[in-house]
């Protein structure tokens, strides 16, 4: 970087002209160490060169051109790794950049080029027409323009330049009063108004906004731009994204009698009140004018439709014409501002990236996305422009190319052209050297073939994959062996190396070396190591205990723990965490991937841990707590990973898709679920299950079917179809069912099934896949007349069946019912246990069945159906697990895992008897005078807290949510036993 940097000075000296280069730099004394100097000494028509580096302090901060027609610029103005590291930093403490102060009035010959201005703020007492001494200024409240002001009719350019991270009550970013400056190809982001104009605030002026991105910028009104009613802005091959208003105009905010928008994409936007994309404020005769532009995605309270892309309380002050606009049909007929047929359209532009806040809001976190808003090759908005547009040579895209390739202008910022973006790798994903995986790229307008090649260097430096490719969009690629960088990249380009082709390369990723881990002893006890998914442990519970030890986290673990080798409990948390302790709950490591982990923990042979998180990636986390790859799927990991016994995992996604992967995350095949075209397709939620064979079984919402698949090559060997025949869309549940829930395989192959919409369980033939028996364990629901409906009773299967040692299997549907069924289908006994339904289940090898509920508790349950003890949490309890020493370990979504062991606790236990109120360990005097306490209470449901932490009362020994002769009886049963 250095040497190019050398070279471009170099030619910057020698060049032929009659004006002067001055040179500031921070590294070498012989040239100016701030820019206000060198301003001083030039000229008209002097170029001013700023050598990289950061610029504080006297000279650097409110800085002005003194009316002179020159030039300050970076070394490489179009460079944006120069621009980047060629900084004004303010220090918040003055702004950077001040035109049309103290008598100057700069011209369009006064220009600057290529610099980052950041950490400025405004002037609260200084005004811009009196102001004869700034250094009086610094450290007022800031006012207006943080980043630069224009005022007193000046009109300087200004191109290539970053202005971010200012703050001000009035233009955090630019604030221009009167006068008309252009800005080109400048991007104003992540700039702060207390009051109007976070990016810009536009008073008695008439700026020009040429080829700009404006995002991420945050103001009470006007999140991107505030126009008053005496100024005339005109926006040009503009993107507006991300921006965020308190009241409103998210993306803009306009009095201006006549706003012109052209060629520009306004996506992303928020606004708490309305016009999330664009306000217009007609109070003062306020109106707009837009042209070849897209508003999309923008919202507002009202929601997404029309309003919240541009709000105006007299629309008739808006003209759009040769726009797309987003409303909230777009198959209807009723196109927006298409009176008298403005040749608008409401079809979804098909940017290649949308804009995407992360779902936490803009400006909150780092995961702000203000998309790719470059338009993909079948995007509605090609060539559907105005007819009589005339390109001149100043008429360039978003990206300086001509402004029409086609037969006509493109909607939108971007007018498109021949272009290759590699969509895989993504950015900061990890892959494992010498596993196989396929780079994907999206080839936009060009034909032939394609050239593709990786770098380790950060870009430096190119490798060669593969040339002449077919252009399918699509590679296979064997890693090399030995790599370990994070500074990969892969990029793809034509090979014919068309010079006018955009090729855009992939994200930063790394390339790991790769050697696994010794085989290591495994104990995993849960959904994440038990992979029949029977539920059934090798262990048994305790009876009745008290807490050995919890654990905090920071976040809700609304998943399993998973026990692995030495006793280790595995915890995936929605912190981003994943916790490794001992057996005695202390912290052994954790890796936080940044992203909710919202599936149970598995473990391989080798002690490798995987984890899915709601960012849509798979990671692999080594024995010692380091990253070893990352799988990215197209949608939330919700379910857990199966690892068959020849180390081949198994992972499936809320996209539909089941991934087959070797141990190294070489993909080795995908199985795609049916949907019913909806966004999310067939949204696998259950994980996969594993036959002794090796066959995997998998379900999928929206998909009535059960599917076995061989395991080689991921080919149906046979489909189960659930349909509910006595029932029909008229007067029941849909005809069809969905699993939700894993499979669960028994030892002798049977496969168990619960779905939604059907209160079935299915037994089924793991052979050909077969119903052997359908047992029906809902409810009969009535009319007003006491008629029952036709069809099934009512019930949801949304957790797994769980089998006992004789081979019972227990059931949870919605409701708070636990059944058992013999192996044959018969109904052996059905048990009540809350008024919460829906249960996650283990059962120990004694036969006790612990059940997990949202109403806070652990239910203990004998093989007759009767609770023995139970467990009150801090929040909803799932998904209890069994470890080597007995100890049940459930997860809490209150932030906390527990350990409950056997044994004596002192003076009461945590775990006890529902009849032993005080749990002193014995049903006495003191348990009977606490229920006669509450004697008839909470008779009715409705009065009952379901929102605090005490959904029962303690009398309530059944909880049914009353305590009543049935909680005296159930006492009585119990007096005086000790235990």
């Amino acid at each position: 970087m250095k040497k190019l940097i050398f070279l471009l000075i170099a030619l910057l000296l020698i060049a032929p002209c009659a004006a002067d280069t001055l040179i500031v730099s921070l590294d070498f004394p012989e040239f100016y160490d701030n820019i206000q100097a060198a301003i001083d000494d030039a000229n008209d028509g002097d170029i001013i060169v700023v050598f990289p580096g950061t610029y504080i302090g006297t000279g650097n901060v409110n800085i002005s051109f003194l009316g002179k027609a020159i030039t300050v610029q970076s070394v490489a103005p179009e460079m944006p790794e120069i621009v980047s590291t060629t900084i004004i930093d303010c220090n918040n403490d003055g702004l950077g950049f001040a035109f049309g102060v103290m008598g100057a009035q700069e011209g369009e010959d006064s220009v600057l080029d290529g610099l980052t201005i950041t950490n400025g703020t405004g002037y609260g007492t200084c005004s811009l027409r009196s102001w004869s001494n700034p250094e009086l200024c610094i450290g007022t409240w800031s006012y207006t323009g943080g980043g630069i002001i224009i005022g007193f009719d000046a009109n300087p350019t200004i191109k290539n330049c970053v202005i971010e991270g200012n703050t001000a009550n009035e233009g955090g970013g630019v604030y221009c009063d009167s006068g008309s400056p252009k800005f080109i190809n400048c991007t104003i982001t992540g700039n702060t108004a207390v009051d109007n104009g976070g990016g810009i605030f536009c008073e008695s002026s008439s700026p020009k906004f040429i080829n700009c991105k404006i995002n991420g910028n945050t103001a009470d009104n006007g999140g991107g731009i505030y126009c008053d009613d005496i100024s005339f802005p005109i926006l040009t091959s503009t993107m507006i994204t991300g921006n965020n208003a308190a009241n409103d105009g998210g993306g803009v905010y306009s009095l201006s009698p006549l706003l012109q928008i052209t060629g520009c994409a306004i996506s992303g936007n928020h606004a708490d009140g309305l016009g999330g994309g664009i306000y217009n404020d007609d109070s003062s005769g306020g109106s707009v004018r837009l042209t070849n532009s897209i508003l999309w995605q923008n919202d507002d309270s009202t929601g997404t439709g029309q309003p919240a892309q541009i709000y105006s309380e007299e629309p008739n002050v808006i003209e759009i014409i040769y726009s797309c606009i987003q409303d909230d049909d777009p198959a209807d007929a009723n196109i927006p501002f298409n009176e008298g047929n403005n040749y608008n359209i409401d079809d979804a532009p098909l940017f290649v990236r949308n804009p995407d806040d992360g779902g936490d809001g803009w400006g909150v976190g780092d995961n702000d996305d203000f998309g790719d808003l470059h338009l993909q090759k079948t995007s509605p908005c090609i060539n559907t422009g105005c007819p009589n547009f005339f390109m001149s040579p100043n008429d360039l895209d978003i990206e300086g190319e001509p402004r029409v390739t086609g037969l006509y202008i493109d909607m939108g910022a971007d007018e498109f052209s021949p272009m290759v973006v590699v969509t895989t790798p993504e950015a900061n994903d990890v892959w494992a050297a010498d596993s196989l995986h396929e780079i994907q790229w999206s080839a936009c307008g060009i034909s032939g073939t394609v050239d593709i090649s990786y770098s380790t260097n950060n870009g430096s430096g190119w490798l060669t994959i593969e040339n002449s490719v077919v252009n399918n969009e699509s590679y296979p690629w064997r890693l090399p062996a030995g790599v370990d960088s994070n500074q990969c990249l892969v990029k793809v380009v034509p090979g014919t190396g068309a010079a006018e082709t955009i090729s855009i390369e992939s994200g930063t990723f790394s390339i790991n070396s790769y050697t696994p881990h010794p085989a290591v002893p495994a104990k995993w006890k849960s959904l994440g190591g038990n992979f029949r998914r029977t539920g059934l442990s090798e262990n048994y519970g305790p009876e009745v205990g008290c807490v050995k030890w919890s654990f905090d986290t920071e976040g809700p673990v609304s998943a399993s723990v998973t026990i692995g080798a030495s006793d280790r409990v595995h915890i995936a948390c929605e912190d981003g965490k994943l916790y490794t302790l001992d057996a005695d709950g202390s912290l052994v490591w954790s890796y936080d991937v940044n992203s909710p982990l919202l599936s149970s923990p598995t473990i391989s042979a080798n002690g490798t841990v995987y984890a899915g998180s709601q960012d849509g990636k798979l990671y692999a986390i080594s024995f010692g707590g380091s990253l070893l790859w990352t799988h990215a799927a197209y949608d939330v990991v919700y379910s857990s990973v199966a690892v068959s016994p020849d180390g081949k995992v198994y992972a499936c996604s809320e996209d539909g898709l089941l991934y087959a992967l070797d141990p190294n995350g070489s993909e080795l095949w995908t199985f795609e679920t049916d949907g019913l075209g909806l966004s999310s397709q067939g949204s696998i939620f259950a994980s996969p299950a594993i036959g002794a064979n090796g066959t995997v079984y998998i379900g999928g919402l929206y998909d009535a079917n059960l599917y076995a698949l061989d395991a080689n090559d991921g080919s149906i060997k046979w489909t189960c179809t659930f349909t509910s025949s006595d029932c029909d869309l008229s007067n029941c549940y849909p005809s069809v069912s969905w699993p939700f829930a894993s499979p669960v395989i028994a030892d002798d192959g049977t496969i168990y099934q619960t779905l939604l919409y059907d209160p079935n369980l299915y037994a089924i033939d793991a052979n050909d896949g077969n119903i052997i028996w359908a047992t029906n364990l809902g409810h009969r629901e009535y009319d007003y007349f006491g008629i029952p409906y036709p069809g099934y009773g009512y019930a949801d299967g949304w957790s797994a069946p769980a089998l006992g040692p004789d081979g019972t299997i227990y059931v949870s549907f919605d409701d708070p019912n636990l059944r058992a069924v013999n192996p044959d289908g018969s109904i052996k006994w059905e048990t009540h246990l809350g008024s919460v339904g829906g249960y996650t289940l283990t059962v120990g090898s004694d036969g006790l069945i612990y059940a997990a509920c949202d109403d806070e508790y652990v239910y203990v349950v004998n093989g007759n159906g009767e609770v023995v003890s139970q467990f009150s949490g801090a929040g909803w309890l799932s998904f209890p697990v069994i470890a080597a020493d007995n100890t049940i370990i459930v997860s809490d979504v209150n932030n906390t895992v527990w350990a409950i062991e056997a044994g004596v606790c002192g003076d009461g236990f945590d775990m006890h008897r529902p009849q032993d109120i005080d749990a002193d360990r014995t049903v006495n005097g003191i348990d009977f005078a606490l229920l006669a306490a509450e004697w008839l209470d909470c008779s009715d449901p409705d009065g009952c807290n379901y929102q605090g932490r005490e959904l029962y009362l303690k009398g309530d020994i059944n909880h049914d949510l009353r305590v009543d002769f049935d909680d005296l009886a159930a006492l009585a049963g119990r007096w005086l036993n000790i235990d």
